[in-house]
């Protein structure tokens, strides 16, 4: 998981240099805002895995104030391949019990992971949300936003 973090944050920051590399030619008028082919466009924005993180962390703050069972999520999302065995065992460790904020974060870092290699990802998270009432109006949020 160390891992994969680690990667995620390269990638950010290679992103980040990106955007910052592009505002500083906007602002010198070295690049056209209209133009297809800018640096910005070739990295973050049109790649789908991107755009469906956009949309999973933009939903963050309601999900964890909603997810009062993430296990039952993780259960689901594991039967419906989304996500590993590995990462249910990390939820739920033998002697250990986690808090239920501590096994959101797990469940929210491996879904940010699994839906940037795999947008459909998120759509199966939104159609999973939507099975329970509590979390049915952000499910459909999400789903909406996907389409």
């Amino acid at each position: 998981l160390l891992e994969a973090l680690k990667k995620d944050s390269v990638a950010e920051f290679s992103i980040a240099g990106n955007y910052n590399t592009f505002i500083q030619q906007l602002s010198r008028g070295q690049v056209n805002s209209s133009d297809e082919n800018t640096s910005l466009a070739t990295t973050h924005s049109i790649h789908p895995g991107n755009r469906a993180v956009d949309i999973f962390k933009h939903h963050h703050d309601i999900l964890y104030q909603v997810l009062k069972n993430p296990m039952d999520v993780a259960n689901i999302l594991y039967t419906e391949r989304v996500i590993g065995k590995d990462v249910l065992d990390e939820m739920r460790p033998k002697g250990v019990c986690l808090s239920i904020k501590d096994q959101t974060r797990v469940l929210f870092t491996t879904l940010e992971m699994v839906i940037r290699a795999n947008h459909y990802n998120l759509k199966v998270f939104g159609s999973v949300l939507c099975e329970d009432p509590s979390t049915c109006d952000v499910g459909n949020a999400i789903l909406k936003e996907y389409r």
